[in-house]
């Protein structure tokens, strides 16, 4: 951890940087990120099941107002 005084006018007076405890090699976290992005697109048992056939009793008001609310619950998580 490093604090440091700063004269900048777009920086506060003091700035703080904070260095990791282990530094890892740019090879390391290839390997690391590529077997997190393996895991999340693999699927696994608890993943949904999409079945591509449509609803036909499901009117469009219906059909429009779950797109809105999936919308809404998606943006509601980016918070």
């Amino acid at each position: 951890m490093n604090i440091t005084g700063s004269n900048s006018i777009s920086s506060p007076p003091q700035n703080l940087t904070v260095y990791p405890k282990v530094v890892y090699s740019v090879k390391e976290m290839m390997s690391e990120g590529k077997a997190v992005l393996e895991g999340y697109f693999s699927g696994g048992e608890y993943d949904p099941i999409f079945i591509d056939k449509p609803i036909t009793a499901l009117g469009d008001a219906a059909y429009f107002k779950i797109l809105d609310y999936i919308v809404q619950i998606g943006t509601n998580l980016e918070k």
